[in-house]
């Protein structure tokens, strides 16, 4: 049996470090649906919380991983299984700090152990009234 470290190790350092940096929402797309007017939609399964890390990127790395200037972007690690925007798809969703983040990119950092990095940037159409 394989046990997961990060679930288990993570909620302690982030007890130690800053609580609020460790803990944010996710929901996944589970399809599409069509709106009064017509227009196909995505529609999102429920919000799950999740004890991880979420750290804002360091804007010295924005070039380097070829990120927009005029974004902001954040990293999150954790146990949850996300998806980047496929396409013709909308990405999954994180909620931190009050506002709505769209994942970009996944990297199974330890797939084994079911560490996953993801990095989102904000979509700052939300206020993070989406919860």
């Amino acid at each position: 049996m394989l046990i997961n470290l990060l679930e288990q190790v993570l909620p302690i350092i982030n007890n130690v470090i800053d609580p609020m940096t460790g803990v944010f929402q996710f929901r996944t797309l589970v399809g599409q649906e069509i709106n009064e007017i017509g227009i196909p939609v995505p529609t999102y399964g429920p919000w799950y919380t999740c004890h991880g890390t979420v750290q804002p990127v360091n804007r010295s790395r924005y070039e380097a991983l070829g990120l927009d200037w005029s974004k902001n972007y954040i990293n999150a690690w954790g146990s949850v299984m996300m998806h980047t925007v496929g396409e013709h798809e909308q990405p999954d969703q994180i909620l931190w700090r009050d506002r709505l983040w769209l994942v970009t990119a996944v990297t199974e950092w330890k797939p084994h152990n079911g560490w996953v990095n993801v990095t989102a940037v904000e979509d700052k159409r939300s206020e993070g009234d989406e919860a």
